[in-house]
Formats: structure tokens, sequence, C-alpha cells
């Protein structure tokens, strides 16, 4: 099945999100594509995922998208990979 988020994979590159422009595709999982991006305000390159509309319309999935996100954004022990 394709979804909006394949369908214009380079659509995305030049864009900018809030403040972070895009600027390569990195690659796409089950639930969207992932991007490389530049923060513009804190001038570090960070990684942007992308839902399909479809999935932005379930409940459950945008949950799970911001379990995710919480998750990668919490402090880490740096002595450990994860």
């Amino acid at each position: 099945m394709e979804t909006g988020c394949t369908r214009n994979a380079g659509a995305m590159i030049g864009k900018t999100l809030a403040h972070y422009e895009i600027t390569a595709r990195i690659g796409k999982g089950g639930m969207g594509e992932v991007y490389q991006a530049t923060d513009q305000k804190l001038g570090r390159d960070v990684a942007i995922k992308v839902l399909p509309e479809e999935f932005a319309r379930d409940a459950d999935r945008v949950s799970r998208f911001h379990r995710e996100a919480k998750l990668l954004a919490s402090p880490r022990d740096l002595r450990f990979a994860i």
C-alpha cells in the first residue's frame, strides 16, 4: 500500500517544519518516514519522523507516536547504548 509519505518522499527536502529545515531522507518504516533536518535555533542536526496522513487520523497510532517521541527525548545514561 502506497502512502502519502512514500508517494512524495523527495517533496519534503528543503521544506521547513517549525524551526527545522529538512535536508535529506534517511529512511522509512512502519510508522512513517524519517528525515535529517537542521534545527535552526540550536544549529544541530536532528532526525524527524513524519506520519502518513492516514496514520495521523488514527488515535492509537498517534498515541504510539507520542510515546516513542517521549522515550527518545528522555535523558539517558550515556554509559549505555539504547
